[in-house]
């Protein structure tokens, strides 16, 4: 079967993984995203991923247009604006610092156990737009060595070797949403699953990419 193909928001081509997932990592500049303060997910009860109804499309395409915007007000340590530049609400966020191996699992806390890490940060918080709420878990891992970072990120990419725990355990977290970058030693990952009402699989998609653009800004 061919594979499918979706787009990011700069209009780049990527194709589906089959199978499941990558994780998340984080420690520093990542949590200028998320406000100070406790909040919570949303329940998991009547969530979809369905295909895209017109609302959710408009937001994709806003996040697309606005992405470059949306990072300039990051930097400037506006990051509920600049998720609502990207027609999406924050909520309050969920985040904390902790062991590597405590808190990952699978191959990727095989990974971790053997190499080490510095230290990992997460960051989680419900985003909603029209339709419903989406549940949003940026990490960054801080590795030993850039080269350690870019076997770790490779391991996170393959779908199905594990994960990086997230902060709540609502909603399950599966790594079909993700996204994931590199800069130096430290490797950044974003996943988004739908916490309540309907999300569509395009809409998850692209908010797992945006989440990773946002924390490269300012990491």
């Amino acid at each position: 079967m061919a594979p499918e193909f979706r787009s990011r928001p700069d209009g780049t081509k990527y194709p589906l993984r089959n199978g499941g997932g990558g994780g998340p990592l984080v420690a520093v500049g990542v949590f200028a995203i998320a406000a100070a303060g406790g909040g919570g997910v949303a329940g998991t009860a009547g969530i979809t991923g369905a295909g895209a109804s017109a609302a959710e499309t408009a937001v994709v395409r806003g996040i697309g247009q606005n992405l470059g915007k949306a990072t300039k007000q990051v930097r400037a340590g506006k990051p509920q604006q600049a998720w609502r530049t990207m027609r999406l609400q924050r909520g309050s966020s969920l985040r904390d610092t902790a062991e590597c191996a405590l808190i990952s699992f699978g191959e990727v806390q095989e990974f971790l156990v053997q190499h080490g890490c510095r230290d990992i940060g997460r960051v989680q918080f419900p985003l909603t737009h029209e339709g419903g709420t989406m549940s949003v878990l940026v990490s960054e891992v801080r590795l030993r060595s850039a080269g350690d970072a870019r076997e770790f990120k490779a391991r996170m990419d393959e779908h199905g070797t594990g994960d990086i725990r997230p902060i709540s355990p609502r909603p399950a977290f599966t790594g079909e949403h993700y996204d994931s970058a590199r800069r130096g030693s430290t490797v950044l990952v974003a996943e988004a699953e739908p916490a309540a009402g309907s999300t569509s699989e395009e809409l998850l998609d692209t908010t797992a990419e945006a989440a990773v653009a946002l924390a490269r800004a300012v990491s």
